[in-house]
């Protein structure tokens, strides 16, 4: 976790005065993270499953009540954390924060509170969605859109998990009430193949009402005290262990399922959005993995197996791997158009968007929207039967001594053996916390922290 350190200094009463104050502060210095970016994509993720406390820090009883009803009604309750804002969103993103007309005056907070609603698999496949991308990359001396995606969620996964590491080695428990993540990286432009630094950048903000506590200090805090920063400070080291958690699942599922080979299964979901229910499944296509040449026209099928008049236009293409690619296999799914949708929602007609996923080929159920593999999202048409998407999604596998260096490093930091096997493979929430719980206990680092008995479920 670099940082400059604490600058312990009198401060000025007044800007530009001369006179100091009385006693001394403890300053932090932050930097900008939107320094050196042409267009910053930004998630602000708030971290932990209370993000208030009645008393604390100037916090009335009101406001914190009110921020507890928001914990309750969003992914903080959920997985211990929760998405606050996403600066230059895909357009996957924003087709569906943009709501209908007649929503106009609840616009500000419905975009807010659909964002907090989304969980990581959700938010982090969308903060590596560079599709809409204007141009196309010089292969030669840039990344392509999915091998951009690959590289910066494995720096992610890298830094997440060294922040998750440092913060276990804390002396103290901390109060880092409300404190958010910051995961941001360029989101304007193809990056050099041969990039200088970090292509993420993973940051601790928003300290307002944050605390840092030393070793002296804790010896004078009263038992009370003491009890109250341990149970935040669990919350707050179980909600960021759960984003590194989410964001190696992601990682894995996105880069590393094996399934990116020539003959392999292309499955094309069409569904319906929903704002405030689950989206509806429309139905499905399947192809095999190769060039079509040229857009193809599929037939839908529905969730009971019944043939469809409806149709989606796509096109597959494979594409040319650099020398010095990450990736063994790369495809461009270009997703034209559907045509003649049936009406899903009573009261205006459907808002198609479709699902392009890499399957294996045992895959029997094509309905689930919570199959493992690789996926791209194209953006949400509203009231359109007949949707134009002119959208391409690529997916592709990461060589097999990329995904390893990834776990070696991971497992270095953990000072144990980290496998591939020990995260999410499905996507699906129940799962997830199966899961993250195993790693909770199989980690002997965490296992002696004690979060997984702690874990509220």
């Amino acid at each position: 976790m670099p940082y400059g350190g604490v600058l312990t200094k009198h401060c000025a009463l007044e800007p530009g005065g001369q006179s100091l104050e009385d006693e001394q502060r403890q300053l932090l210095l932050l930097g900008n993270l939107r320094a050196g970016s042409r267009k910053l994509r930004m998630l602000d993720i708030k971290v932990g499953e209370a993000t208030a406390v009645a008393g604390w820090k100037g916090k009335s009883r009101s406001a914190a009540t009110r921020n507890s009803m928001v914990d309750k009604f969003t992914n903080s309750v959920v997985q211990g954390f929760r998405l606050e804002g996403f600066d230059s969103p895909p357009q996957s993103v924003q087709s569906q924060v943009a709501v209908p007309q007649s929503w106009k005056k609840m616009l500000k907070r419905s975009q807010r509170f659909q964002l907090q609603r989304l969980q990581a698999q959700e938010f982090l496949r969308y903060w590596i969605d560079f599709s809409d991308l204007e141009g196309e990359s010089n292969l030669q001396h840039q990344m392509c859109a999915v091998e951009y995606s690959e590289a910066l969620l494995w720096d992610a996964v890298e830094q997440t998990a060294a922040l998750c590491v440092d913060a276990l080695r804390m002396p103290v428990p901390q109060m880092w009430i409300g404190s958010s993540l910051a995961l941001s990286c360029e989101g304007g432009q193809f990056q050099p193949r041969q990039s200088q630094g970090k292509l993420a950048k993973v940051k601790i903000f928003d300290w307002g009402r944050s605390e840092l506590s030393l070793q002296a200090d804790w010896q004078t805090y009263s038992q009370d005290d003491r009890e109250q920063r341990q149970l935040h400070w669990d919350m707050w080291l179980r909600g960021m262990l759960r984003i590194f958690f989410e964001a190696t699942s992601v990682y894995l599922q996105q880069f590393a399922s094996g399934w990116a080979y020539p003959g392999g299964t292309l499955l094309i979901q069409v569904w319906d959005y929903d704002v405030e229910n689950e989206n509806d499944f429309i139905g499905y296509a399947a192809l095999p993995l190769e060039p079509t040449n040229g857009p193809v026209t599929l037939e839908l099928t529905s969730a009971s197996e019944r043939a469809l008049s409806s149709t989606v236009e796509v096109e597959v293409t494979r594409l040319p791997m650099n020398g010095l690619s990450r990736l063994s296999q790369a495809w461009q799914i270009h997703v034209h158009g559907a045509n003649a949708l049936p009406c899903m929602d009573f009261f205006s007609s459907t808002d198609p968007f479709v699902v392009a996923r890499l399957i294996s080929p045992d895959e029997e159920d094509m309905c689930n929207q919570y199959l493992s593999g690789p996926c791209g999202i194209t953006q949400v048409e509203w009231n359109d039967s007949s949707a134009d998407f002119d959208c391409v999604l690529q997916l592709g596998d990461a060589r097999t001594e990329v995904v390893d260096s990834l776990l070696t490093s991971i497992s270095r930091g953990f000072e144990t053996r980290i496998t591939a096997e020990q995260f999410d493979q499905t996507g699906c929430e129940e799962d997830a916390v199966e899961s993250f719980l195993k790693f909770l206990q199989d980690v002997p680092r965490l296992n002696k922290q004690g979060l997984a008995d702690a874990r509220r479920v």
